[in-house]
Order: structure tokens, then C-alpha cells, then sequence
């Protein structure tokens, strides 16, 4: 896998401001959504990358992506993101879907969903701030 993929990010704007991610196997991903939409979260706000063809998806390739994970991966240039955009690339590899919420910041809404996608088989949760990522313990 490539280390330097990300690119700097070019405002404020470009950092993703309050996103959940988590690997969640294939058989659970529309209890998942369901439960998510179930927990006040709208649809919209919910994007499932499902294989491996979505890798470049989540920062594994050479080119800067368009794709769902786009604005996170922005800040990928710092260390441990780099472990953490690998392992989802893993995941979409070895047959894992991967989940990202678009939250807003609240951190009883953020323990909320980690609780409602580790429930559903939800893995390896963080969440991600302007300026901080958070590995979520359950």
C-alpha cells in the first residue's frame, strides 16, 4: 500500500468535520443503516463503501480521489492516519464493508452511534474531528 496518498488540505472546509467510520461485515450492513437511520441519523448522512474496487475510496492509490472518503482522507498525512486508512483498505480487501456517518458534534451522539454500529458488528470505530481522531472502546 502506498503511504503518501493524502493531500494537503486546501481550507478549513476540506477537514471532515465530525465523521464516524467503522468496518462492518457485509451481512450486517443493512442492519446497520437501519438501526443508524432508526437512531435519528438521515440517510444521506450514511455512505457504505462495499469491496474492493472502492479502495482507492478510502486512500489507496496514487491519485487524490473524488470518492466518499474524499474530505477524510484529506488529513491523512499525519502518522497513525495512515495505520488507520490502511486498515480500512484491509477490510474492503479481505470481504469487510466499511461505514462512514457524517455527525454533527456532540459527543452523546457520537457515543450513540459508536454504541448502535458496534451492535450491528461494527469494528475498529473512530471518529474524526477538524483537528483530532478517536478510537472508539466499547
Amino acid at each position: 500500500m502506498s503511504e503518501n496518498v493524502a493531500t494537503r488540505p486546501e481550507s478549513k472546509a476540506d477537514y471532515p468535520l465530525f465523521s464516524m467510520m467503522a468496518v462492518v461485515p457485509h451481512d450486517s450492513i443493512a442492519a446497520a443503516q437501519h438501526a443508524l437511520v432508526v437512531a435519528g441519523i438521515p440517510a444521506e448522512r450514511i455512505t457504505v463503501a462495499r469491496d474492493a474496487s472502492d479502495s482507492a475510496v478510502v486512500g489507496d492509490d496514487e491519485e487524490p480521489g473524488g470518492g466518499l472518503f474524499d474530505q477524510f482522507l484529506r488529513v491523512f498525512e499525519m502518522g497513525d492516519e495512515h495505520d488507520q486508512r490502511d486498515r480500512y483498505t484491509m477490510a474492503l480487501r479481505n470481504g469487510d464493508a466499511v461505514i462512514r456517518v457524517q455527525l454533527e458534534e456532540d459527543e452523546t451522539i457520537k457515543q450513540q452511534i459508536a454504541r448502535t454500529l458496534h451492535e450491528n458488528n461494527g469494528r475498529f470505530i473512530n471518529f474524526y474531528g477538524r483537528w483530532t481522531s478517536e478510537t472508539i472502546v466499547l
